[in-house]
């Protein structure tokens, strides 16, 4: 099934209050941000983990990530489902998995800690700057289950397959946003440290009822995202494919 009204982007993006960010989306602009069986259900993609420089103000931090919703902020109550890993100067990398957004009352929302999880891995070493990391998020057919994989295909090593309920009792149901998908390079608190240039390649999503089919990311690569309202600020990155299912995003400034 092919989306229908998609909005497929590469953005230069600006600071705004909360984090800075920029990267890819496909989304569906004909739903909203909850769950619909037939929106994007399954994302996936590959980066090479960059060394980072501190700039003259000390920033230390970016993350990359995949994740499934949160471009459309319809109504605000749905969640964001994602994957990736913050990368820091000194050298210590956390690959983590996110419920973000959750929706108000759930589990996810009600308890400190758990909508953020730090991932261990499976075998081996784990995660290292010059390794391409693997990351893929999924949500069922019936909105009951989030799914969450992280594998460093340099090494082999892996978070293994992390499954969390959407419904736990005495809770109310997380709603899960389906109406895009997304990956990303951005940093939320301390300030975009140099990561010089971000591949992402291999992106992928599933739409619709039926995950049969894998697609690529954009039939429609360079189109605009708006500029976030109020905000004026200089840019901190520069995002351009370099396929239908790859490209990259590049620091320019800290702020």
């Amino acid at each position: 099934m092919q989306a229908t009204n998609k909005r497929n982007s590469w953005n230069l993006t600006p600071n705004y209050p909360g984090g800075t960010w920029a990267g890819g989306i496909n989304c569906d602009q004909s739903q909203s941000d909850t769950f619909n069986p037939n929106g994007y259900r399954g994302v996936s993609g590959t980066f090479l983990v960059n060394p980072l420089k501190a700039d003259s103000g000390g920033l230390s931090t970016t993350t990359d990530w995949v994740g499934i919703g949160g471009y459309q902020l319809t109504s605000n109550v749905g969640t964001i489902v994602q994957c990736g890993v913050e990368n820091t100067v000194v050298g210590y990398l956390y690959p983590w998995l996110e419920v973000y957004g959750a929706t108000p009352g759930s589990y996810y929302s009600s308890s400190p800690g758990m909508n953020t999880v730090y991932l261990s891995s499976t075998t081996g070493s784990w995660v290292h700057v010059g390794d391409n990391l693997l990351c893929q998020c999924s949500v069922d057919a019936a909105d009951s289950m989030m799914s969450f994989l992280v594998t460093d295909t340099t090494n082999g090593s892996s978070s293994g397959i992390w499954k969390l309920p959407t419904a736990v009792s005495g809770y109310t149901t997380e709603k899960c946003d389906t109406s895009g998908a997304e990956w990303i390079s951005e940093v939320q608190v301390y300030g975009l440290a140099d990561y010089g240039t971000e591949y992402f390649n291999n992106c992928n999503y599933y739409y619709g009822a039926n995950q049969a089919q894998m697609q690529g990311m954009v039939p429609n690569p360079l189109a605009s995202l708006p500029t976030c309202a109020g905000v004026s600020a200089t840019a901190q990155s520069t995002s351009a494919a370099t396929s239908n299912n790859s490209f990259y995003t590049k620091w320019l400034a800290a702020y």
